[in-house]
């Protein structure tokens, strides 16, 4: 049996924010979040090297032997090496996040799991008893596609605090309810 989950909806906010900070993982959530942001901008390294190679690669293929082929193939070289690098880096880092998240939530789910039965057995379209009875494999596999899920995401936005924007940090004036004092 595979547990399938429904998209979160609005209802669901307040459920998975009181979970959360019940199971004492919202630091953790936060921090998974900024990690998501961090792969992204690898992941944005990772196809601006790919389209590199490709050019690369067709400079190589059309003068191997030139000081320009010689040089086209370093760099097809370092990008390959940068390329395993950021796969190593994207797979590992982002399996650690969900699996300390998946072990957090085990670990304190003492006294909270009718809730929890109970929620994610609303998302997966069971009753909190049927949820309670998958097998544990089943159970840590839900847990982990819930925290997978890219709408949590934008739930957890909400605990995060956004980045100051390069205006208010770039101006040499400190703002704290709409009163300017300059810096020092």
């Amino acid at each position: 049996m595979t547990v399938q989950m429904r998209e979160l909806q609005a209802k669901d906010t307040f459920t998975v924010i009181r979970l959360a900070k019940k199971l004492g993982i919202t630091t953790s959530i936060v921090g998974l979040l900024k990690q998501q942001e961090k792969a992204k901008d690898l992941m944005s390294e990772q196809k601006s090297l790919i389209a590199k190679s490709i050019g690369w690669q067709v400079i190589l293929e059309k003068n191997p032997n030139s000081t320009e082929g010689k040089k086209a193939q370093s760099d097809l070289e370092v990008a390959a090496k940068r390329l395993s690098e950021l796969e190593t880096i994207l797979n590992d880092e982002s399996f650690h996040l969900i699996t300390n998240l998946v072990e957090m939530v085990i670990d304190n789910i003492d006294g909270f799991e009718d809730e929890i039965f109970k929620f994610l057995g609303e998302l997966s379209g069971m009753t909190k008893e049927e949820f309670a009875e998958i097998s544990l494999l089943e159970f840590a596999g839900a847990l982990r596609d819930f925290f997978e899920k890219p709408e949590l995401r934008e739930v957890f936005k909400l605990l995060t605090p956004s980045k100051p924007s390069a205006a208010s940090t770039s101006s040499g004036t400190n703002s704290t309810n709409d009163t300017i004092v300059p810096m020092t």
